[in-house]
């Protein structure tokens, strides 16, 4: 919870679904879903890049945007 609060606090309301792909991703592998501080950076780093490449227009469209975290 604390990664979700931290993203939060930086402004991206990152949905559970996508929360879980990047704790798997970026677990330290201790089995407790720790992220060592590299991995938050990459992580945080990582979500930055892909909520500013997602186009405004397209949300205010329709309400509604997809994007991948690939």
């Amino acid at each position: 919870m604390e990664l979700r609060d931290a993203l939060y606090s930086l402004g991206y309301a990152v949905p559970p679904s996508v929360f879980q792909v990047l704790i798997s991703k970026y677990d330290n592998g201790s089995g407790k879903a720790e992220l060592d501080f590299d991995s938050f950076v990459e992580c945080s780093m990582i979500v930055k890049v892909r909520y500013c490449s997602l186009p405004s227009s397209s949300f205010h469209s329709s309400g509604k945007n997809a994007y991948r975290f690939n």
